[in-house]
């Protein structure tokens, strides 16, 4: 985290693996939940690569 360029993380993976299923539960923390840190890319070609992995996930 802090870089330049856009990531999608989850939280239950990275910053919070330590807390019990039960204490990311009472914080809100899904186990699906994703964090999107948006880096410098142009917007439409963040959005674009959104789109399409998006897309990939309907088929």
């Amino acid at each position: 985290m802090g870089g330049v360029e856009s990531l999608v993380s989850q939280p239950i993976a990275t910053s919070h693996y330590r807390l019990t299923p039960e204490g990311r539960a009472q914080r809100g923390i899904s186990d699906g939940l994703l964090r999107l840190s948006v880096g410098l890319e142009d917007a439409g070609d963040l959005i674009a690569d959104l789109e399409q992995a998006l897309d990939s996930l309907a088929d």
